[in-house]
């Protein structure tokens, strides 16, 4: 029997032997559930009533689900409106990822791309943060500069290659130094998502 020899360093002895870390971070994904439960409230009132006809087709209950390794970091979600199929993909994605950033990201796949599309074309995005994504994957949720870019540094020609793909995916990013202020930067951004898609 091969005997494998397992070191720590010193920083890993500390945290193994600290339990107020993880019990800490338990609470934080606790309160982010709170928190994105409260917000299904502020997605029916702004997007859902905005977009009726759009979401007809959409009965599925809100879905908040967690995991621990979203590129090696622990993420919490919640798809509301939402609808996965094997032909259509429509959801709203708010996504709170540890250490990272809270998104709130509009995916639409095949029937409702175009909708979508068309919109952009129209766009005035006024705050000038909302971003596109530009990877040929549609399940890819960072930001790094290969899969997501701001819109307003979209070429029309990029604009154009997106547009031929069988989904599109704005977002907005919120920084995580405004977690305490998050119900009120989410409903705002409801709101514009709202707008933009009226």
């Amino acid at each position: 029997m091969s005997e494998a020899k397992i070191v720590l360093s010193d920083k890993e002895l500390e945290m193994v032997n600290n339990r107020e870390w993880i019990l800490t971070k338990q609470k934080i994904i606790q309160q982010v559930y709170v928190l994105l439960e409260s917000v299904v409230v502020d997605i029916d009132l702004f997007i859902l009533a905005e977009w009726q006809t759009l979401c007809k087709q959409i009965a599925s209950p809100p879905r908040i689900f967690k995991g621990e390794n979203y590129l090696g970091l622990p993420y919490v979600t919640l798809d509301h409106p939402r609808l996965f199929s094997t032909e259509n993909t429509f959801t709203v994605r708010t996504m709170f990822w540890w250490g990272n950033f809270v998104s709130i990201t509009l995916h639409a796949g095949n029937a409702y791309k175009n909708h979508v599309i068309n919109k952009l074309n129209l766009l005035n995005d006024r705050d000038g943060n909302l971003y596109l994504c530009i990877h040929e994957s549609q399940w890819h949720h960072h930001f790094e500069p290969d899969n997501y870019t701001l819109l307003k540094n979209v070429s029309e020609e990029k604009l154009k290659e997106v547009s031929k793909r069988n989904f599109v995916k704005i977002a907005y990013k919120i920084n995580l130094l405004q977690f305490n202020d998050l119900n009120t930067v989410l409903s705002k951004h409801y709101k514009m998502l709202a707008e933009i898609m009226a």
